[in-house]
């Protein structure tokens, strides 16, 4: 048999041994941390560093000894032990949990996979698990606020995204070569998915804590219910006109942030000549929400508590099945008319179209326009325009419902930011221009 030194090196060796005692230190701190107070846990952090540890020696010996079946032998030694550890523990203090034992059997296993040559995996699956760990009262909170459907959703999110998107055809299937099945279906996914992560941030942190964090995550589902909602109640309570308001702009800016993402993730050529521009949009709304923030009268506090308890902003789960179907059928809709613009007007048809489809939604049009960018159909400058004059066209119909359903504060604060972003999207259409 070969020294060990020759079948491993034994700086190789201590660093492995030390990364593997640093795994189950850090599992181990977090469940003594997490352990109640007047109980005595069976695994703590002592404990958890040598089950790191002996994953790692089994490990070790089975490959000086080319012997896998040690390594398996320990591990089915360690799941005993610990089987036992669970059965002493439920005795003890009455407790049916498993997470502690699971997690000393994942110190096993990654301090065998460190020794096995591994490190970046094991590390990175280890700061994971003592995060999933140590958040387990926010997990477990934000699972209950889920219901039923918005789990069936999820499902049938995953379902559309793994089960029917890998079968659809991808190539055109139209006249005009615009509608290819499968970036179309794609195209529902991306933005069903931005609009369900808006969605959860409500339900996990509440739509009454604050109307700026109403504002941001509610502008990842919609900006426009956010702009509807808020003008409504600014009527209803005068007094939170400024807060209100302040919540509205930041929903739009969270619009131009959620363009950027679908940009990148559709057609990442377009992003930096489009970052600007939106930056134009965004940092207007910023500011004059700070501004109405700042404007918010301390008297008005109690009248807001009382007001943010009557209503909440009327968002529904953004996916479900005939729901996405109406999203293809709009972006289906959307890419022939911009294709057929574009053939026919050039590029003030696409303008044009770009403008009559922010009337209802910027979604569609921007990510028509950036598939039509990705298959190479069309010239990026007129679809950075484009984009540009749908989102401009958006922010006009949000002001007008703001106007028309609002209190006054809130119109003349909301319409001061609106001027601020048409200037800024204008001057940055207007330099585009020049290039």
């Amino acid at each position: 048999m070969e020294p060990l030194t020759e079948a491993l090196p034994l700086p190789e060796i201590f660093t492995n041994l030390a990364i593997a005692l640093f795994i189950g230190a850090l599992i181990g701190t977090e469940r003594g941390q997490s352990a109640p107070a007047e109980s005595d846990p069976l695994m703590g952090l002592r404990t958890f560093v040598l089950v790191g540890e002996a994953g790692a020696i089994s490990a070790l010996m089975a490959r000086l000894f080319d012997a896998p079946g040690i390594f398996i032998g320990a591990l089915l030694g360690c799941v005993l032990l610990v089987a036992s550890a669970y059965l002493i523990n439920a005795w003890r203090y009455n407790s049916v949990g498993l997470t502690t034992e699971i997690a000393a059997v994942v110190v096993f296993l990654l301090g065998g996979v460190v020794m096995f040559g591994e490190r970046e995996i094991p590390v990175a699956l280890a700061v994971v698990t003592a995060l999933v760990l140590a958040l387990k009262e926010p997990l477990h909170a934000g699972v209950r606020k889920l219901d039923r459907v918005d789990v069936l959703a999820g499902l049938k999110l995953l379902f559309s995204t793994f089960i029917v998107l890998p079968v659809l055809p991808r190539e055109a299937i139209d006249p005009w070569g615009a509608i290819n099945p499968y970036s179309l279906w794609w195209l529902v996914i991306l933005i069903a998915s931005i609009s369900l992560v808006g969605y959860i941030g409500v339900r996990w942190l509440g739509q009454n804590r604050g109307m700026a964090i109403t504002g941001l995550f509610g502008g990842l589902v919609s900006s426009t219910a956010v702009s509807l909602s808020f003008a409504r109640r600014s009527r209803e309570a005068p007094g939170m006109s400024g807060a209100l308001a302040a919540g509205v702009l930041i929903a739009w800016m969270t619009m131009a942030i959620r363009v950027l993402i679908e940009v990148m993730a559709v057609a990442p050529v377009l992003l930096e000549p489009l970052l600007w521009p939106m930056i134009g949009l965004a940092v207007p709304s910023a500011v004059a929400a700070g501004l109405a923030w700042r404007s918010v009268r301390e008297t008005a506090e109690e009248e807001k508590k009382e007001e943010e308890e009557k209503e909440d902003i009327p968002l529904k789960n953004p996916f479900s099945l005939i729901g996405a179907i109406k999203i293809g059928a709009l972006f289906a809709a959307v890419l022939v008319a911009v294709k057929i613009a574009q053939e026919q007007l050039s590029a003030s048809g696409v303008y044009a179209v770009s403008a009559l489809a922010g009337l209802t939604d910027v979604d569609a049009i921007t990510l028509s326009l950036c598939n039509e960018v990705s298959d190479g159909g069309l010239d990026g400058t007129v679809a950075v325009r484009g984009i540009l004059i749908a989102s401009l066209s958006n922010t006009l119909v949000k002001l007008g419902l703001v106007i028309s359903l609002g209190a006054r504060k809130m119109a003349w604060i909301v319409g001061g930011a609106t001027l601020g972003m048409i200037g800024g999207g204008g001057l940055a259409l207007y330099v585009s221009s020049l290039y």
